[in-house]
């Protein structure tokens, strides 16, 4: 995942055909959520702050910590 901190958007390097996404706020509210389009998020629209992305494919997740600034 970069760049980190981002301000307009972030890419996500992956393996996987499909990969779904939900971004939260650091108390835990739902920002964002789909499926990887590409491997872009746009995160304009957001305010700045930190964030959790939890990204899921082939039943596994895993949790990174996002940064807008």
């Amino acid at each position: 995942i970069y760049p980190n901190p981002a301000t307009n958007e972030f890419y996500v390097v992956h393996q996987y055909n499909s990969v779904e996404y939900v971004l939260y706020s650091i108390d835990g509210k739902v920002v964002k959520q789909g499926i990887l389009p590409n491997y872009s998020i746009n995160i304009e629209d957001i305010q700045k702050g930190i964030y959790l992305l939890k990204l899921t494919s082939n039943n596994k997740s895993i949790v990174k910590k996002i940064i807008k600034r």
